[in-house]
């Protein structure tokens, strides 16, 4: 879990959940405190950088089937 405080709370479109960013490791955390990193991929026109967590991490997630 990470501990430094989150810069924001950004609600994801379509998911509902609020992800944490955190700007000085550039990552965000689940509802579940996992840590999606960048994928370096640009999605939406160049607009929006991809995140993604492990896909282990979310295969066994209790809310993977809200996500």
């Amino acid at each position: 879990m990470l501990s430094a405080t989150a810069a924001a709370l950004l609600p994801i479109p379509g998911v509902g959940h609020c992800y944490a960013f955190y700007p000085k490791s550039d990552i965000y955390s689940c509802p579940a405190g996992k840590v999606l990193t960048s994928t370096g991929a640009i999605a939406n026109d160049g607009a929006i950088p991809l995140y993604r967590a492990s896909k282990r991490d979310c295969d066994a997630c209790s809310l993977k089937p809200r996500c």
